[in-house]
């Protein structure tokens, strides 16, 4: 996340080299944060499936996007 906000506070100026490469950095991370939560969600999905073992405690996801 840090490293998507870095880069779009970027000025490339009428850099138009900068402006693509940009760009392009900034379609990558979108990309590969959405395959990162498409894992996440099915990673959850399987283990919700799954039934808890007794005396085992359950885990709840409480991370959010910023």
């Amino acid at each position: 996340m840090k490293l998507y906000l870095e880069t779009q506070k970027l000025d490339c100026g009428t850099f138009e080299r900068c402006g693509h490469i940009k760009h392009s950095l900034l379609d990558d991370l979108r990309n590969k944060w959405t395959k990162l939560e498409e894992l996440k969600h099915r990673a959850w999905q399987k283990a919700s499936l799954r039934s808890p073992e007794p005396g085992s405690a359950q885990i709840t996801d409480t991370c959010e996007l910023l």
